[in-house]
């Protein structure tokens, strides 16, 4: 019985709202407006502005000369000697360096090879043996 009536009693309610809301809007205080409109019930919202969602501006910070500890593989070491690492200029040899060394190699062939045609013979070399 209690059910029965309580059933009875939302459902006069809802048919009481609705027929309120035919006539005229109900606004509901920082919700929205409840209107009838084309045999259906329609929500509008309210715009909800909460100063803690408003969006805040945003500026990009760059410090010149500051250093910072990074990690690199297991050690740590700061950041300007990562950048001392990644900026150095690598140690070019100079070319009459890499042409004298290609120079002795290839005498040193040559010098094998001679002394191969000759079957290694002491007397090859032009050398006297007392």
């Amino acid at each position: 019985m209690e059910r029965d009536n309580l059933r009875h009693e939302f459902f006069s309610f809802g048919d009481r709202m609705r027929r309120q809301i035919q006539n005229s809007p109900f606004y509901w205080k920082g919700l929205g407006t409840l209107r009838y409109s084309s045999e259906e019930m329609l929500f509008e919202p309210d715009d909800i502005t909460l100063e803690a969602l408003q969006p805040i501006s945003a500026e990009k910070v760059l410090r010149k000369n500051v250093q910072h500890n990074v990690l690199v593989g297991d050690r740590e070491i700061t950041s300007h000697k990562v950048t001392e690492a990644v900026t150095r200029v690598e140690y070019k040899r100079p070319w009459f360096m890499i042409a004298g060394w290609i120079l002795l190699g290839l005498a040193i062939v040559a010098i094998i090879l001679y002394l191969y045609s000759k079957n290694f013979q002491t007397s090859s070399t032009g050398l006297n043996t007392w």
